[in-house]
């Protein structure tokens, strides 16, 4: 993440003939730094952590693969989804074997704690890092789990009705669901204050800035294409909210194609 705004961004599109590819592109000038022959699937959860990109997605295309931006080099792991890589030695993953779920925590080649999770044996949840080495999560029933990636331990909060939850400070959350923004009390899941935002769109988090001031969402929409292969179209629209003057602005203008994933960095 960057200290501020996020200045580059990361999209996966899937491509005829069963190929695809991953750019790294400039925010700002759109132009393409690097590029990628790589097919991540449909719609892929990806998440940057240094020089590793972590690419995982769903059902249809089990395991995750993991990118070294550096030198291209890409490792497959069958029943893993979604690591979060804390240091080289200490990590945690989703989990996924004979269709049981787990979120399972590595230290040292060690499994630390293994958490049964049924709903983390698919799809795994967006990840949100923060500059205090701490990480977040949110699943569908309501869970929030934040994880200290400095010991492994982890809090869980209770917070139903979202369609996402990203950590804020001491004890408070910002959850989105539609086009408001609700700041919670994470305790007692108290809704502290609500924002309606100014585009159209259902809104989603993308990354909170280490400095704790811009949280970058995106907005998610589809379109017939009756010339296309697939003949359906996906839209992803940047937009950046600025928590100390309750703004929105558009980030990046809209990224269109099949398939797309997306992160930022």
């Amino acid at each position: 993440m960057a200290s501020a705004m996020p200045t580059q961004v990361i999209i996966s599109n899937t491509l005829d003939h069963a190929t695809g590819r991953i750019r790294i592109i400039d925010i700002k000038t759109l132009a393409t730094i690097k590029e990628y022959n790589i097919n991540a699937g449909n719609g892929p959860v990806m998440q940057v952590y240094g020089d590793k990109l972590s690419i995982s997605n769903g059902v249809l295309n089990p395991g995750e693969y993991i990118l070294n931006l550096q030198d291209s080099s890409v490792e497959y792991y069958p029943e893993r989804r979604g690591t979060v890589f804390f240091t080289e030695d200490s990590y945690m993953y989703f989990s996924e074997k004979n269709n049981a779920g787990e979120i399972v925590f590595v230290k040292n080649d060690q499994i630390i704690t293994a958490l049964k999770r049924t709903d983390a044996s698919f799809r795994p949840p967006n990840v949100y890092q923060y500059l205090s080495g701490y990480v977040s999560f949110y699943f569908s029933n309501g869970d929030l789990y934040l994880v200290n990636g400095n010991d492994l331990s982890f809090s869980k909060f209770s917070l139903k009705g979202y369609a996402d939850v990203i950590y804020l400070n001491e004890d408070k959350g910002l959850a989105v669901h539609g086009r408001t923004l609700y700041c919670l009390r994470l305790s007692d899941g108290q809704v502290l204050k609500t924002k309606k935002l100014s585009f159209s769109g259902n809104f989603y988090f993308v990354s909170k800035s280490d400095d704790g001031r811009f949280i970058t969402l995106r907005t998610f929409s589809m379109s017939l294409v009756p010339w296309s292969d697939t003949f359906m179209h996906e839209r992803i629209d940047l937009y950046v909210f600025d928590l100390q003057n309750e703004t929105l602005e558009k980030l990046a203008s809209s990224v269109a194609g099949n398939g797309v994933g997306l992160t930022v960095r």
